[in-house]
């Protein structure tokens, strides 16, 4: 849809960066926070309170933070505490970890200079460093394809768990409204035409497998996402395809697709 298969491939790992710089660290500290205000340390933090949903009107009718505080029974200094709890939790994480270790290799120009072998100061014996990340990276794709379709058959009981009503909202959501929002954003931006269509398109892509897991291990709303990976899925290639459609009938973005197919002899 973008003239080559190459610029799929660019702006989809732009997005998939965008995720783990932005997106996973902002969804684990909402878990990390919920998990431990949930958990025996909040407890500690707060042995007045006990469970704080439990207390939701009382802080939904104070009219300030420090009578938000007094109503949950914490002070300003257990909110740090929490604060700094959750920090640590989220800096050690190995997928946060992971993204530090890769920024620091390519802002350091330590992987360019000693892995690439167009650099002057390769190190032939660290070859194997690149080649395992590349084969790595060439597995993403058909690996989690396949766990994808055995996750979604396995999974395929939750949506017993979702009402019609509530998947149907979602899909709305994220299908038709995120896409528009993403249409506003560009314009906004004044991107050029290629890189506005492929954020179009990727806004309408579902959610991910990893927001499962995250809520998998966390144990909230597990069977929310899961209809939601799955219905948004299989939905995913009538998506995409109505919306480049509608996007070159209102001449909105339009992009030059070259015949990339070689001429019959």
């Amino acid at each position: 849809m973008l003239g080559s298969s190459s610029k799929g491939r660019f702006y989809g790992l732009l997005a998939a960066i965008s995720s783990f710089i932005f997106q996973l660290p902002l969804q684990l500290l909402f878990l990390e926070a919920f998990a431990l205000l949930r958990s025996k340390e909040s407890k500690e933090l707060a042995p007045t309170t006990g469970v704080i949903p439990e207390l939701e009107p009382n802080i939904v009718n104070g009219v300030g933070d420090d009578d938000r505080l007094s109503a949950l029974g914490m002070s300003s200094s257990s909110i740090r505490t929490l604060l700094l709890r959750v920090f640590l939790r989220i800096m050690l994480n190995p997928v946060v970890l992971s993204i530090i270790a890769g920024l620091i290799i390519s802002l350091t120009r330590l992987g360019p200079k000693y892995l690439s072998e167009g650099s002057s100061d390769y190190v032939e014996e660290l070859g194997w460093i690149d080649d395992t990340l590349q084969w790595l990276g060439a597995c993403v794709s058909p690996v989690s394809l396949f766990a994808m379709g055995v996750w979604m058959y396995n999974e395929w009981q939750r949506f017993q768990e979702v009402g019609l009503l509530q998947i149907s909202l979602s899909m709305v959501s994220k299908l038709a409204i995120v896409p528009l929002i993403m249409v506003g954003l560009v314009i906004a931006m004044n991107l050029n035409d290629e890189a506005s269509r492929a954020a179009v398109l990727i806004a309408v892509l579902p959610i991910s497998q990893a927001s499962f897991s995250l809520a998998a291990q966390y144990k909230i709303g597990e069977a929310y996402l899961a209809a939601n990976v799955a219905v948004g899925t299989l939905l995913l290639l009538p998506a995409v395809l109505i919306w480049n459609i509608a996007l070159d009938n209102l001449n909105l973005f339009p992009v030059v697709v070259a015949d990339e197919r070689a001429p019959c002899s």
